[in-house]
């Protein structure tokens, strides 16, 4: 039976953003509309955490059955050996018909992507959602259910967890350097000078990053001086590199040049040769591949740093190189030098320095020497509009609350809903079947329904 207006929100299952989906939650049922949370991936807890916080929250992939999955991937050759970089570099290559031919892996991931599909498509049919809330993680659930967003007309935004903590960033065009924030093109804020009271408000979050010493991931504690700390003069000029986690769809896809941390701050060490410059690295804290030997390979020019505080890097750092980090954007609220070696939301704006080009690039040395700072003009305008209107997240913050993402969806939610309750019991039913089995996907799902996928 038809019922009110609903929205379906599609999210990682780590439990970590369960709080700002309740607030969300709230905000949507206010308005009169229901939300069901389709959770993709996480562990048991991840999933309790979200039905704790009284979120209608179902969960028909768990970690266990995604890294099962992964792990059956073969090496083909012209994928890297990570499996989760042959399952990214797969399907960014699947539409290619030489790509797929006689790649058993592919043909696992479209597997995958069709058994999907299918589910997605018989909650679609029984939900019928005003519209569409999709989350950056799984990038193949992720462009599944963009596209059949778009074959049905349901109006869609995408989000992914802010660059600041307690924040979401949501766009209509996409995630990271895909997004709107990450289009050069279609920035359309560059240069526009803010009102006294944005660049009040713009300054007071500043100041209060700095002093909170808050950052995306939990850091160690600190607090010291790092010259102090390390033995250095006062006046040594660091360069902080935080490192980029190396299966991450941010590396793989998006880094062309420098495919793990150790070939970028090989780049650097060529680059800064004779420069009076100590390498300050600390290694991503989701990193699960042992970095150590790069401790070995900075002796006598840097340091590698595992426990360090992110605020003490950026307050001794003269300047900061990262691939395309959140940490980057971070040292540029600290108005540092920023390198960038790969593609990023903030990057291409003028206001850092862009390294795509592998091997030598004259103009890295200059910077290197010199460390420009980022320019106001440029930067101030692109970090208000991104925590004034592309980012939500707790009334605290800069940035506006959930509700106000709530107002966004219920504007957007121009048609009814199907049967909400009868869309939750299907996602209980197969959250259960999927649960009793360690496959991801049903070994019977029919072979020659697979191309169709990549068509």
């Amino acid at each position: 039976m038809p019922d009110r207006p609903n929205i379906l929100i599609v999210a990682m299952g780590h439990g970590g953003l369960a709080p700002l989906l309740r607030e969300l939650d709230g905000g949507l049922r206010k308005r009169g509309l229901d939300s069901l949370v389709w959770a993709m991936g996480g562990s048991d807890g991840g999933i309790d955490f979200l039905r704790g916080e009284g979120l209608s929250a179902f969960a028909p992939l768990r970690d266990h059955q995604i890294l099962n999955f992964l792990d059956k991937l073969p090496d083909t050759g012209y994928l890297p050996e990570h499996p989760r970089m042959q399952f990214y570099r797969a399907f960014e290559q699947g539409a290619s018909p030489e790509a797929r031919i006689g790649c058993d892996g592919l043909i696992l991931i479209a597997r995958w992507g069709m058994f999907i599909r299918e589910q997605a498509m018989e909650l679609l049919d029984l939900m019928q959602p005003a519209a569409m809330l999709v989350q950056s993680g799984v990038r193949l659930v992720e462009g599944v259910l963009a596209d059949l967003a778009i074959e049905r007309e349901i109006p869609l935004l995408f989000m992914e967890k802010g660059a600041f903590p307690s924040s979401v960033l949501v766009d209509e065009q996409g995630v990271g350097p895909l997004s709107l924030y990450g289009d050069p093109g279609r920035w359309e804020s560059a240069g526009r000078k803010l009102t006294i009271e944005e660049q009040e408000t713009l300054d007071a979050f500043r100041r209060r990053f700095r002093n909170e010493r808050t950052s995306a991931w939990e850091q160690p504690s600190g607090g010291g001086d790092l010259h102090l700390q390390l033995g250095l003069k006062k006046k040594q000029r660091i360069l902080f590199v935080p490192g980029q986690v190396r299966h991450d769809a941010n590396t793989v896809l998006y880094s062309p040049c420098y495919p793990d941390n150790e070939s970028f701050l090989r780049h650097l060490l060529a680059a800064s040769e004779g420069l009076d410059l100590f390498i300050v690295a600390k290694p991503h804290p989701k990193e699960s591949r042992d970095e150590a030997h790069l401790a070995q390979m900075l002796k006598g020019r840097g340091a590698w740093l595992p426990e360090l505080n992110v605020h003490d890097a950026l307050e001794a750092a003269d300047l900061v190189a990262c691939l395309n980090s959140t940490v980057g954007l971070e040292a540029l609220v600290y108005g540092k030098p920023v390198i960038c070696g790969a593609h990023a939301f903030w990057a291409g704006k003028e206001f850092s320095f862009d390294l795509l080009e592998d091997g030598g690039h004259p103009a890295l040395r200059e910077f290197l020497a010199n460390a420009p700072a980022p320019e106001a003009k440029l930067l101030d305008p692109f970090l208000h509009h991104l925590l004034s209107e592309g980012s939500y997240g707790e009334a605290a913050g800069p940035w506006p609350n959930m509700d106000a993402l709530a107002e966004r969806l219920a504007g957007m939610a121009e048609q009814g809903g199907g049967d909400f309750e009868a869309a939750g019991r299907w996602m209980a039913e197969t959250e259960a079947r999927a649960l009793a089995r360690q496959e991801v996907i049903p070994a019977d799902l029919p072979r020659r329904r697979l191309l169709p996928f990549f068509d």
